[in-house]
Formats: C-alpha cells, structure tokens, sequence
C-alpha cells in the first residue's frame, strides 16, 4: 500500500490543477470578449465596420489559442486515457463548429461598409455562437474537466 503525506497530496492536486485553472480563466475572458463585442455592436452610433471586423478577429484569434490549448493539454491525453468513452470527439465537434461561426461572423464583420441588414444578421450570428460557446464552457467545466482531474 502506497502511503503518501497529505503534502503529497496537495503538491499532486496544484499540479493537476495546473492544467485546468488557465483554461478556466480562459473562458471567463472569452465570455468577457463575447460581450464586450455584443455591446459594440448595439451601440449608437456603431463603431466602423473596421472596428467592429477588428474587434471580431480579435476574438477568434482569442478562441482559436485557446481551442489549440484545450486540444492538446486536455482533450488528446483524455482521450488516449479513456480511450472510446471518451467525451472528446464530441467536443471537438463542437470546437470545429465553433471556429466556422467565428470564421462567418469575422468575415461578414470584416466587409468595406456593413450595413444595418449586415449588422443584423451578425448580432443573430454573435448572439448565437454565444450561447453554443457558453453552453461549450459550461459543458467541459462540469464534465470534461472534472473527468481530466480524475483520469490524468
């Protein structure tokens, strides 16, 4: 039986942690850019089209960092651990899906002039990929990294 000090123990757990905190800070900055850009787009008179594709750019280059991260510090190791119980490909999924939506909404952003109808149509596009990106945080908060904490 092996026995270990509860130093052992904590010094086990931070490094376990280690992981998981950056990511977790990750998605409060992320939920912070997500709004800070929903509240651009509303406001009266709107920031330039420059600005606004800027501020979207911005964003998906913030989530795209942070995907690459939670890919391969959490999801691949997990993944090889569980094997086919794995709730990775799931979530990968759900990464591709959402690097199309930043993708579409950059780009639409992005244009020379956008109009009313463009900005329209991007707050319905930004409205939506909020909440699959804050039902995505959620999800991998209370699942995907509680099983990290207990499988690596």
């Amino acid at each position: 039986m092996l026995y270990l000090s509860p130093n052992a123990v904590i010094r086990m757990t931070v490094a376990r942690d280690d992981r998981i905190t950056p990511l977790k800070n990750d998605h409060k900055e992320i939920a912070r850019q997500l709004d800070i850009l929903r509240k651009a787009m509303a406001q009266s008179p709107r920031p330039s089209s420059r600005e606004l594709g800027r501020a979207a750019r911005r964003l998906a280059s913030l989530i795209q960092r942070h995907l690459e991260n939670e890919e391969s510090t959490v999801y691949k190791p997990l993944s090889l651990t569980m094997g086919r119980h794995s709730p990775t490909d799931m979530m990968a999924r759900e990464h591709r899906s959402i690097r199309q939506g930043l993708a579409r909404l950059a780009s639409a952003l992005g244009e020379q002039e956008v109009n009313d109808a463009r900005i329209e149509e991007s707050r319905s596009r930004l409205a939506s990929l909020q909440e699959q990106i804050s039902a995505h945080m959620e999800t991998e908060e209370k699942v995907l990294f509680w099983l990290a904490d207990l499988k690596l």
